[in-house]
């Protein structure tokens, strides 16, 4: 009896200092989006991103042009050039065409893969720099939410996204 007593006290402290660990564990999450989207870098990625697809876009745009006034001018000369020339003309700005369209897919794809890689870098150091913050800060866990809601609740104060967002930011 006095020995089932005893592994008794012993388990009800040991209990009582689990207990005591688990609720002295420092968690928190942040917004995912809102971290990333208010990150200085991603900023300034975007707004750099942003320009060159316009850039990008005015030399498509007068490239585009370009073909559309020779292909019109080809339509108004059409009657009055030989076959073999208007076949030759035709050929031409079919192959100009063809060039430009690929032209275009090849460009927008290699901007949009530098896109990729440019953000993929800055989650990276994003991760990294919330890793830091939690070590600093004595976290146990900071969760990540995003619009898939895989925090579905959480006590009031214990979203941080701000208080990393102010630590990361210059």
């Amino acid at each position: 009896m006095f020995l089932k007593l005893k592994q008794f006290s012993l388990f009800l402290m040991l209990s009582f200092f689990f207990i005591g660990c688990i609720e002295n564990e420092k968690t928190a999450y942040v917004d995912n989006q809102e971290l990333i989207r208010g990150y200085h870098k991603m900023k300034k990625a975007k707004k750099e991103f942003e320009q060159r697809n316009k850039e990008l876009t005015r030399e498509l745009d007068r490239d585009a042009k370009e073909f559309q006034r020779q292909y019109e001018f080809f339509q108004k000369s059409y009657s009055k050039l030989p076959a073999k020339e208007r076949e030759s003309k035709a050929n031409e700005l079919g192959e100009l065409q063809e060039r430009l369209l690929e032209e275009r897919q090849e460009k927008t794809t290699a901007l949009q893969e530098e896109s990729d890689e440019v953000i993929a870098e800055i989650i990276k150091e994003v991760r990294e720099k919330v890793a830091k913050y939690g070590e600093e800060h004595n976290y146990t866990y900071i969760y990540g939410s995003n619009e898939s809601a895989n925090i579905l609740y959480a006590k009031r104060g214990k979203d941080i996204t701000i208080q990393i967002l102010d630590a990361i930011n210059p």
